[in-house]
């Protein structure tokens, strides 16, 4: 990214739209930065009162305004694929009812009882041991 900043930025064969969303990627990227480090410049000096602060803040929110037409482009550039990102709800062809479906489907242990189910048969209470609610309230 920072070669891109430096050298590409400018390069006739990137197409201008592209220049233009990750430039502002770049700024925006710069803003956060000056926010996560903003204790730093105000212990150095740089900052004082509380100012810069809010004007980098603003700038910030700002900027997502501009590339937000741009977000769900920019989230498909980034994703990570479906095959790593290994989630049922989370693909990217965004039939998530089918993709859950499909994967209780897939996974055999869904259809077996659990391990522990003989315990909880054998020692569940029997109808009529269980004391009412008011009797409780009573001890």
């Amino acid at each position: 990214f920072d070669k891109f900043l430096r050298e590409d930025l400018n390069d006739e064969h990137v197409p201008q739209s592209v220049r233009n969303v990750l430039k502002s990627l770049g700024i925006l990227y710069g803003l956060w930065s000056l926010d996560a480090h903003s204790s730093v410049l105000y212990e150095s000096g740089y900052y004082q009162g509380s100012e810069p602060n809010r004007l980098v803040r603003q700038a910030i929110l700002n900027h997502c305004e501009l590339i937000k037409p741009e977000a769900i482009a920019l989230v498909d550039a980034f994703a990570p694929p479906d095959f790593i990102l290994n989630s049922v709800l989370g693909r990217s062809d965004g039939e998530i009812y089918k993709n859950i479906y499909e994967s209780m489907i897939n996974n055999p242990e869904n259809f077996e009882r659990p391990q522990w189910w003989r315990e909880f048969v054998d020692n569940k209470p029997q109808i009529g041991s269980l004391q009412p609610i008011e009797n409780l309230a009573k001890l």
